[in-house]
């Protein structure tokens, strides 16, 4: 039951926030989708389909209270069908294979506590909220927060570099938060106030017309720096991606150190999605096996430049 509702709300999440590029707002949906869920569970035959289309009601129905415009969302939505299927992707550990004494030195004190009490109530959220008096809610909450950093722990600790899976909760959230802020402030042209982002970064920060973005990917560096790319739709309906190298600093804040406005060469494969990733080798750490130059020769028959 817990494993469901921690997949159900990374689900209506991650659908929200593609829709709305607001993390607030998506963080809310995503709490009123588990909420139905555990409501009507029992006739629930497919979560992860009755999620999305719960998801996608809940954000009209916000847009409409706010009087947003509301076009252009059907487009987005089709493209939430188009996901990797999992067989591309190495296995992520799960939270029950990670054994006491490895997650002390992993979490926080905060977290570590929180998570023995997830052990001792054989991770039964109604008890949890019992002994600490606080809503099952908030221990739903919690409960993913520490299980998001426990992986990202293990998996950094274990050396993956090209997986999301290492980004903790926090540095998630001001990742997400960076990238909506950055577009705003690009529309509004007003990149005097990203001076706390951009203070140290090495090339100039030019305007680029973002009318939509998509979930960002992320490489680690060295520790504590990291590569992000974000792909984007411009003002031509064209697709792009703008990349970030970031540090974080000593409080955990996003210091940008370079920023690279579009992509010198975009390739596209002329497959659908599911036949291309079973021709790729397994990823490795998070990263791809093949160079650039081995992925154009296995597709070459196919591989056209899209820019």
């Amino acid at each position: 039951m817990e494993k469901i509702y921690y997949q159900i709300r990374e689900v209506a999440f991650n659908t929200a926030l593609y829709l709305l590029n607001d993390s607030n707002d998506a963080e809310d949906i995503a709490q009123i989708v588990c909420l139905k869920f555990l409501q009507n569970q029992e006739q629930i035959k497919n979560p992860s389909a009755w999620c999305k289309t719960v998801a996608r009601h809940e954000v009209f129905t916000l847009l409409k209270k706010q009087n947003l415009e509301i076009t252009g969302l059907e487009a987005k939505l089709e493209l939430l069908e188009a996901e990797r299927p999992a067989t591309c992707e190495e296995i992520i550990p799960e939270f029950e294979t990670i054994i006491s004494k490895e997650a002390k030195s992993l979490l926080s004190k905060e977290e570590y506590k929180f998570y023995n009490l997830m052990l001792k109530y054989e991770q039964d959220s109604k008890k949890i909220a019992k002994h600490l008096k606080r809503s099952i809610s908030y221990v739903y909450g919690f409960s993913y927060r520490v299980k998001r950093n426990l992986v990202s722990a293990k998996l950094l600790k274990e050396g993956y570099r090209g997986t999301k899976e290492i980004i903790d909760y926090n540095t998630n959230k001001k990742i997400i938060f960076f990238i909506k802020t950055l577009i705003d402030k690009m529309q509004k042209n007003d990149l005097k106030s990203l001076k706390r982002y951009f203070q140290n970064c090495e090339s100039e920060i030019p305007l680029i017309n973002i009318t939509q973005h998509f979930d960002y990917e992320v490489y680690l560096i060295a520790p504590d720096i990291f590569h992000l790319s974000v792909p984007y739709q411009n003002e031509k309906n064209k697709l792009d991606i703008f990349t970030v190298i970031f540090a974080l600093d000593k409080k955990r804040n996003i210091k940008i150190q370079k920023f690279i406005p579009q992509a010198n060469r975009i390739y596209r494969i002329n497959m659908p999605s599911e036949e291309a990733d079973k021709m790729l080798l397994p990823l490795k750490k998070g990263v791809p096996q093949e160079s650039l130059e081995e992925l154009k020769e296995k597709f070459k028959n196919i591989l056209d430049i899209y820019k």
